[in-house]
């Protein structure tokens, strides 16, 4: 089995996750297959190969959580070879796949700054992603697909959001928010602007 037949047909069979999840598997596939000798077979791929492939993606520049979860993906399916007698062994088991946090990154948001945000924002729509993101607390872009103007309840200051990633979760299927004056604010504008019978608030592409 060549490893590029293997990372494909077990992309093709995960049908159980969402589209944006089988995104980033394809990407952790294609940074791995970009790596390796065309036409490598499975077996071939060693774990010598797994901290080579670790080394080379620091090498590229991308920060450590973003190597942690490509290897982390690839770890996966490597382990389902395991359990499918394809491999005796995972070669990325000795590698680290922990996200790694980044804590330079971490920046105080300041009002007056959120507002110079909003103010540079080119539409509603714009500024309904970035309050819906600050002021709700959504996931982007996964819990805000999905949200509706019916979920808005303007009289009990509340809107219910829905949440993909933690549907499987019993009784994480959504949760209801408060409707903070800065976030209502945004959603009156898009609401008056919005055209007759529109379902869904975010309408950008």
């Amino acid at each position: 089995v060549s490893l590029a037949d293997w990372l494909d047909s077990y992309i093709a069979g995960r049908t159980d996750v969402k589209p944006n999840t089988i995104r980033n598997m394809k990407a952790a596939c294609n940074d791995l297959l970009a790596f390796c000798d065309s036409g490598m077979k499975l077996g071939d791929f060693t774990a010598y190969d797994a901290e080579e492939f670790q080394r080379h993606l620091h090498r590229r520049g991308l920060s450590k959580g973003t190597v942690g979860r490509r290897c982390k993906r690839l770890k996966q399916f490597f382990a389902a070879a395991v359990r499918k007698r394809l491999l005796s062994e995972n070669p990325f088991d000795g590698v680290p796949t922990g996200n790694a946090a980044n804590p330079d990154r971490q920046v105080f948001i300041s009002r007056e700054m959120m507002e110079k945000v909003l103010a540079a924002c080119p539409n509603i729509q714009w500024r309904l992603i970035f309050s819906l993101a600050r002021y709700g607390g959504l996931r982007i872009p996964s819990e805000l697909i999905g949200l509706t103007w019916a979920d808005i309840q303007w009289d009990q200051k509340r809107f219910l959001v829905r949440s993909p990633k933690t549907e499987h979760i019993p009784g994480k299927e959504s949760r209801v928010c408060p409707l903070f004056p800065e976030l209502e604010a945004v959603l009156t504008e898009a609401f008056a602007q919005a055209p007759t019978g529109q379902k869904n608030i975010i309408t950008l592409p």
